[in-house]
């Protein structure tokens, strides 16, 4: 995590998706895991108490900001309720277990434990949390994941918890043939002349219409929105992860204005900062 103090007004966001991983656990070299913490063993017992008191100075600087932001922003009690999990996410515990949540913003999680049925088929851009929790709610998943490391983590685990409803599937990026074209990059450092037109085109096998649920907490998130738009049915729901960064603003014009726009700014677990996560429900009309 970024070592000075931050805010949602000026968030100390990198890439476009962090993994959160356990303080003691730091699972090999990966894009995907890129915004690790040191191990808390090296620290000496000062070194546990100074990280303890800026962990909760950034909190209380970002819910001093949220509460500053207009509509809509998470209300004082909310924020007092989610300090606990969020500061639990930071204490060691294996993120990827029976018990695990969507590295989403707690209100947005709080969400979908309400809204998500046992008859949902959902895909998600990007692998972890996530694809437990919707394994043990909903009826087919469809994951899809760059970082090799990790999605042979995320077997291990599913494998371990006996979720066998899921279908997780590895696609690396691969070189760009045209310099000038953005339009499958990620944004990520070290990704700048690779293409993931095959991540990104990976929910076109699905019919039209066919999925409840699509998540987009990946890379290349701008390609595989436009991508998801079309595969979600009516009703069902296009969910994007940071959405307070600005880069994500034109992804975001993509989706229809029918379909009802519902923000979800706060904490997330394993983050320092506080970040928005966006929920789309998809209206008839296209």
């Amino acid at each position: 995590m970024c070592a000075h103090r931050s805010s949602f007004r000026q968030s100390t966001i990198r890439g476009d998706a962090q993994k959160r991983v356990p303080m003691t656990t730091i699972p090999g070299t990966s894009g995907s895991s890129a915004d690790r913490s040191e191990d808390r063993c090296m620290l000496p017992p000062s070194g546990h108490i100074k990280r303890a008191i800026r962990r909760v100075l950034h909190y209380v600087d970002n819910a001093k900001a949220i509460r500053e932001r207009p509509q809509p922003k998470p209300g004082l009690v909310e924020l007092l309720y989610f300090f606990l999990p969020w500061w639990r996410s930071f204490q060691g515990q294996e993120t990827l277990n029976h018990y695990a949540l969507p590295w989403l913003t707690f209100p947005a999680v709080q969400f979908l434990k309400r809204s998500v049925r046992p008859h949902f088929r959902v895909f998600e851009f990007g692998s972890g949390a996530s694809t437990i929790f919707f394994g043990l709610r909903c009826k087919e998943i469809y994951s899809i994941e760059h970082d090799i490391t990790w999605a042979e983590k995320v077997k291990v685990s599913l494998r371990e918890l006996g979720i066998s409803n899921c279908r997780l599937r590895y696609v690396p990026p691969e070189a760009a043939q045209l310099a000038g074209d953005y339009t499958y990059r990620s944004h990520f450092p070290g990704y700048e002349h690779q293409s993931f037109e095959i991540y990104a085109k990976s929910i076109d096998e699905h019919p039209d219409g066919s999925l409840d649920l699509v998540l987009v907490d990946g890379r290349a998130r701008e390609a595989c929105i436009k991508h998801a738009i079309i595969k979600v049915r009516p009703g069902g729901m296009l969910i994007l992860d940071n959405t307070e960064r600005s880069r994500y603003n034109q992804a975001a014009l993509e989706v229809p204005k029918a379909w009802n726009r519902l923000s979800f700014p706060g904490p997330s677990a394993g983050a320092e900062f506080f970040t928005e996560t966006t929920v789309w429900i998809a209206r008839t009309s296209r």
